[in-house]
């Protein structure tokens, strides 16, 4: 459906959506909506691509309830965000590399999404790029091989990182004190930088 400003929603039913490829949202103002575990985004076996699987390049996106499942051969997040107010809310993240970027992102919301495993090394959500002024709050990582949950580069400024609890990582929130984060309610290690 398309509203009067001309943003757009689109629902996913029930089932398993198989991409070959990942896929970019290049229009603002777009809307993907799921039905929680019942709606499966996954990379085919025969998948040529090694990037993100969704890469949000708009502003205004929202990824909402959608299950992620991206056992293919690549190193990049599930989703990738670089457009500026952007939500990624209430997905669940099966089998991954890592589960969400934010690259360059501003007014961005990363919310009551659940991680159950990625096979990064480095981090499940990784906050980098100059992105800014968001927030980051109520999302669960179940379990991982990684070195932070979540992870805020040097340049990134002034986000909320609230609620958010951690199960198996070793450093679970690590963010650049100086860098005007506030952090509240999480529940696991903190690394203040």
């Amino acid at each position: 459906t398309v509203d009067g400003a001309g943003n757009m929603t689109i629902e996913f039913s029930e089932g398993t959506f198989t991409f070959k490829d990942g896929f970019v949202l290049e229009r603002s103002g777009i809307r993907l909506v799921g039905k929680g575990r019942a709606t499966v985004f996954e990379r085919s076996e025969d998948a040529t691509s090694v990037g993100s699987l969704l890469v949000a390049e708009g502003d205004r996106i929202c990824i909402e309830g959608i299950t992620f499942n991206d056992t293919g051969d690549n190193s990049a997040a599930c989703i990738e965000v670089t457009g500026d107010k952007c939500a990624v809310k209430d997905c669940i993240f099966l089998d991954c590399y890592s589960a969400i970027d934010l690259n360059g992102a501003s007014g961005a919301v990363v919310s009551g999404n659940y991680i159950d495993a990625t096979r990064s090394t480095g981090n499940v959500i990784h906050v980098k790029g100059g992105s800014s002024d968001g927030i980051v709050s109520g999302n669960i990582c179940e379990q991982s091989g990684t070195t932070e949950f979540i992870y805020f580069d040097g340049a990134t400024l002034r986000f909320v990182i609230i609620g958010n609890q951690s199960f198996s990582v070793g450093r679970d929130f690590s963010y650049d004190g100086a860098d005007g984060h506030v952090a509240s309610g999480n529940v696991g290690t903190v690394d203040v930088r």
